[in-house]
């Protein structure tokens, strides 16, 4: 005679295997309550926030591509404001050991100035380089999302309108994501 290590014929054991294979009750507000008023039906919903995590993460990816971008400009920036300072920094030094006696230093000052008002000239056109740079590379990445997103969202359309053809469109609605 076997013995077993669990009485299955107990009736609380009953209630414990009863319990735990029943169907979880819904709360109340959950979003078949919430979305019962609008007519709109548990799976739409689903669809529609797989859709809105897609369309975030295509914005999230395009942030992120614009911090980059802004980040590595910044970089060059600062790079380049440390090569000019340092330029400015040995021109003046040598024209400070260059002075030997008075007659040459006010020749000696306006040669230092030009070389300094030169270097400040080249340093306004290489941050104006830069920052047109920044313009035009943000502008591709701008429009390379923009009609990532419009492709996007013309195929979640798509999908929506063959499993929910009654239910307006979600981007559509009066909530519309911009």
């Amino acid at each position: 005679m076997a013995t077993s290590l669990v009485d299955t014929t107990k009736s609380n054991n009953q209630l414990l295997l009863e319990d735990s294979f029943s169907e979880p009750k819904s709360p109340s507000g959950s979003v078949v309550d919430a979305c019962a008023g609008k007519g709109i039906a548990e799976p739409s919903t689903d669809l529609a926030s797989q859709q809105h995590r897609g369309l975030d993460g295509l914005r999230n990816k395009r942030d992120g591509r614009f911090e980059n971008i802004r980040s590595k400009f910044a970089r060059q920036k600062d790079q380049s404001q440390q090569h000019f300072e340092r330029r400015r920094a040995l021109v003046k030094e040598s024209y400070a050991n260059g002075i030997c006696c008075c007659t040459f230093k006010l020749f000696f000052e306006q040669s230092l100035r030009r070389e300094l008002e030169g270097i400040y000239k080249r340093e306004k056109n290489g941050m104006d380089v830069l920052l047109e740079g920044e313009r035009i590379e943000r502008g591709l990445v701008e429009r390379k999302y923009e009609d990532w997103e419009r492709n996007y969202i013309r195929e979640c359309r798509k999908e929506w309108t063959k499993k929910y053809p009654a239910t307006p469109f979600w981007y559509d609605g009066p909530g519309a994501v911009s």
